[in-house]
């Protein structure tokens, strides 16, 4: 997710991948709390020997945020797991799936906030603030002016709502993990 129009697009979310021929060290985030006015980091390193894909999220913004980018970096992560390398894949397209999936997660959760405000114990305040929440994420995902997060996410959604999430994630992935010789 970024802002709808500017030069620079500001980063809250981004996969990390790694290929460690020998022993790493990588200091990870193992918990976050507050205390106060300050925020306590706990961290722990981690010995790596292998390949690994990790995602890192901007701390601070909101849970329902946080999720919806989860949601997007985890395809990315998916997308690797199924051997689709970023050079093989139109990035376009790849960002547009990715903008997809984080978008299906906010209307999910819309769906339950909807179905389930008469029997929770949140406040109406609260249960409308999430609303707006995912009504002004949701529209960031859609109206997005750049090519690659805006117009793949509207290519894709296009393609999903014709053929289905699950036909075009397997077209996505076979038309990049084709070797085309020049």
């Amino acid at each position: 997710m970024a802002r709808l129009s500017g030069e620079q697009e500001p980063i809250f979310g981004l996969g990390l991948e790694a290929d460690m021929d020998d022993m790493a060290t990588i200091t990870g985030v193992t918990s976050c709390s507050r205390k106060g006015n300050s925020i306590v980091v706990e961290q722990e390193m981690i010995e790596a020997r292998e390949y690994r894909t990790g995602i890192a999220i901007l701390f601070g913004l909101p849970k329902i945020m946080t999720q919806a980018i989860l949601a997007h970096e985890m395809m990315h992560v998916w997308f690797r797991s199924k051997g689709v390398e970023p050079e093989k894949l139109e990035r376009k397209l790849e960002e547009g799936m990715c903008q997809v999936i984080g978008w299906k997660w906010l209307d999910w959760l819309e769906s339950e906030i909807n179905s389930s405000s008469s029997t929770t114990t949140t406040s109406h305040e609260q249960t409308q603030f999430r609303r707006k929440l995912i009504e002004t994420y949701k529209f960031v995902v859609e109206e997005h002016d750049s090519d690659e997060y805006g117009q793949g996410f509207r290519e894709v959604e296009s393609d999903v709502a014709r053929f289905g999430l699950k036909t075009t994630i397997n077209c996505m992935i076979n038309s990049a993990n084709i070797d085309i010789k020049n």
